[in-house]
C-alpha cells in the first residue's frame, strides 16, 4: 500500500471496482461504479452526479426553477388571483428545485478556489453566456488529476 501511494500521490484502489480510483472519488452501489467528486445518486434523475454530469445537474435545476415560475405566471393569469390547485402544486415544485438549485451553488460556493474559479471548473472555460445551455464546454472527458 505505501508503494502505491508513493508512486501515485493520492490515489487510491476501489474495493469494489478494484481499480485506481483518483482523490475523491467514491463507489456508488446503485450505479455499480466510481464517480469523481460524487454529489450522490440522485433517485429523480435515476444517476449519480458527479464531475462529468455536475454542469448538466445544475443547467436541469435553472431550467425547472424558470418553467415552474412560468407556470405558476400562467396559472394565476388565466385563472385569476383565486388559489388553486393548479398553482398551489406549481408553487411547490417551484420551491423544491429552488430549493436543490440553492443547495448545489451553495455546495460550489465551499470549496477553496471560490465560485468563479469552480464555476468555471464546472462549467467550462469557455463562454459564460453558454453555461446555462446544454451547448458543450471545454470538459473533456478525462479528468485532469492537478484540478483536484
Amino acid at each position: 500500500s505505501s508503494g502505491i501511494n508513493a508512486e501515485y500521490g493520492d490515489w487510491g484502489i476501489c474495493r469494489s471496482c478494484e481499480i485506481f480510483i483518483p482523490p475523491q472519488t467514491v463507489h456508488c452501489d446503485l450505479c455499480n461504479g466510481c464517480i469523481v467528486r460524487s454529489r450522490g445518486h440522485w433517485l429523480g434523475i435515476r444517476n449519480c452526479v458527479g464531475m462529468l454530469n455536475y454542469k448538466f445537474l445544475i443547467q436541469f435545476l435553472f431550467w425547472a426553477c424558470a418553467f415552474s415560475l412560468y407556470s405558476l405566471c400562467l396559472t394565476f393569469r388565466y385563472s385569476g388571483t383565486s388559489a388553486s390547485l393548479s398553482s398551489a402544486i406549481s408553487f411547490f415544485i417551484l420551491v423544491v428545485h429552488f430549493y436543490c438549485l440553492s443547495k448545489e451553488v451553495r455546495h460550489l460556493s465551499t470549496r477553496e478556489v471560490g465560485l468563479a474559479a469552480t464555476m468555471a471548473q464546472v462549467f467550462g472555460r469557455g463562454n459564460r453566456l453558454f453555461w446555462l445551455f446544454p451547448c458543450s464546454s471545454s470538459i473533456s472527458s478525462k479528468p485532469d488529476v492537478a484540478d483536484m
